[in-house]
């Protein structure tokens, strides 16, 4: 009997930790929080969201423009930088409150350029001159057909020429012009875009590209490629590849013992 009880015990305490509602901070308690320290009232310190764990608070703030995640020891005062990841490893970019979560949704949805495909959502925030996102663009051509995509163009300040390549992108009239376009520039080097060299962006293009800056702050995105999944979790792009091409060869497998 004695066992059974124990065992009991057990399953209610994994049971209570796997269904524990997270205690997310009200406006009033992170107005209070605050004043509380001489960091947290700093005038360049703003508490974004914030979680209460019982002998701590996990926070998320922005400090000059910047994003910090931090734990505040509630006996001590005494605060900890760091960042917070899940069991499977994923970091967290930043606290999901439902009414975050809310806001995210709509900042991303309002954001999108275009998309393209069928399947799971995936949002990539990308510049038609970046490197790294040309790169991505060609080592990613037939491993992301389960997804539909999302893209956010973001040219970059310092790309002198991504300014006219995304005008020429955003200046097709459906989503599958945009979106070939776009592989022009990335995959095939096309000048094409060279016409609209020096030209401005039209009104429409202009709503496009603020409703994406938008997106880029509320996501905190600092440069391109950066990807989020339809849980708002920031992926690697070298990673999402890795873990495609795995799928890819299994699903290749599989159909050749059939």
């Amino acid at each position: 009997m004695k066992f059974i009880y124990i065992i009991t015990i057990l399953a209610a305490l994994v049971f209570n930790q796997l269904f524990a509602k997270i205690k997310y901070l009200t406006d009033q308690e992170i107005r209070e929080l605050s004043k509380s320290s001489k960091i947290l009232s700093n005038t360049y310190t703003r508490i974004i969201e914030g979680i209460d764990e019982g002998d701590t608070y996990f926070l998320d703030l922005q400090y000059k423009g910047k994003s910090i995640n931090c734990y505040v020891d509630k006996k001590t005062g005494t605060i900890y930088k760091g960042s917070r990841y899940d069991k499977s490893g994923v970091k967290s970019v930043f606290i999901k409150s439902p009414k975050r979560v809310e806001n995210l949704k709509k900042a991303l949805t309002n954001g999108i350029s275009f998309s393209y495909g069928e399947g799971e959502d995936l949002y990539i925030f990308t510049d038609p001159e970046c490197p790294y996102c040309r790169k991505f663009d060609k080592l990613s051509q037939g491993l992301l057909s389960r997804y539909k995509i999302h893209i956010i163009l973001y040219p970059l300040r310092f790309h002198k020429k991504a300014p006219a390549m995304t005008a020429w992108v955003l200046d097709a009239k459906t989503d599958k012009e945009r979106y070939e376009r776009l592989e022009k520039l990335m995959i095939h080097d096309s000048k094409e875009y060279l016409e609209y060299k020096g030209k401005i962006y039209t009104p429409e293009s202009n709503k496009i590209l603020n409703r994406g800056r938008q997106a880029v702050r509320l996501m905190q995105v600092r440069g391109t490629p950066t990807i989020f999944d339809k849980n708002f979790n920031k992926i690697n792009w070298g990673t999402l590849l890795k873990n495609e091409r795995k799928l890819s060869a299994k699903k290749d497998t599989k159909n050749s013992n059939k």
